[in-house]
């Protein structure tokens, strides 16, 4: 069985900011180990309508968001085409905004 030290399972921020794709192939854990082991947890806590692929959307949205490229994201997804990463980085309404924002200021 794989032990989780608690500041990982019990702060939900580091789930927040998506870490688990990476943490998964830095540490070497399964996946499967690590999908039932969170699964259990929304369990305990009452949370229904949540499946474990929601957390690699989520991650490949907030890392898009935070600065990261969807061409580093598609390595570390393990993506074979630019279409299937585009599928999972959603942008929420407010970043494309700040994006325009942005670009706005250029001109």
């Amino acid at each position: 069985m794989i032990y989780f030290h608690n500041n990982i399972i019990n702060n939900w921020d580091w789930a927040d900011k998506q870490f688990l794709h990476l943490y998964i192939k830095t540490f070497k854990v399964s996946k499967v180990a690590l999908r039932h082991r969170i699964e259990y947890l929304y369990a305990q806590a009452d949370i229904t309508g949540f499946t474990f692929h929601d957390l690699r959307h989520t991650f490949a949205s907030r890392f898009v968001m935070n600065g990261g490229t969807l061409e580093a994201l598609k390595p570390i997804m393990g993506h074979s085409s630019m279409d299937l990463t585009l599928r999972y980085a959603h942008l929420s309404p407010a970043h494309i905004q700040k994006q325009i924002t942005v670009l706005n200021s250029l001109f």
